[in-house]
């Protein structure tokens, strides 16, 4: 499996106070896929580089040795992945593993941080549902 994908609410329109009462994971794993220090799959291109200055490093590791560095690179520690509100995945920590993951065309185990809010997910995901759905015209 990569990118872990929201569940959703299976069509049933929430209010705020409900899902406010709601276990967290359960809002996690609707509004993101994932929940709190689960380690999900990840294709490289689909975590976000926050911090490009972090690929410095890698990047001359790679120039010096090539492919050599890439293939000694150790995937046993997940690296660190955030998701924020708008359900996008970004890296926290591990750019050297994410860099030689690109390389060798591999998917990355990372252990997710919830930086988002999944009660305001949930409500933005219901409200650009039910636009989608209004069939009145628009002017």
């Amino acid at each position: 499996m990569s990118k872990p994908r929201p569940t959703g609410t299976g069509g049933k329109i929430y209010t705020q106070r409900e899902l406010e009462e709601m276990d967290v994971d359960e809002l996690d794993l609707m509004a993101y896929g994932c929940k709190g220090g689960e380690i999900c799959s990840f294709k490289p291109r689909e975590l976000k580089i926050k911090w490009k200055d972090d690929l410095v490093n890698p990047e001359y590791k790679f120039e010096q040795s090539g492919m050599d560095w890439v293939r000694s690179v150790c995937f046993d520690e997940p690296v660190e992945v955030s998701v924020d509100d708008h359900g996008v995945f970004s890296l926290e920590d591990g750019h050297h593993r994410w860099f030689a993951a690109s390389k060798l065309g591999i998917e990355l185990q990372g252990v997710i941080e919830v930086k988002g809010n999944p009660v305001k997910t949930i409500l933005a995901m219901q409200e650009k549902s039910l636009k989608s759905e209004d069939p009145s015209p628009s002017f």
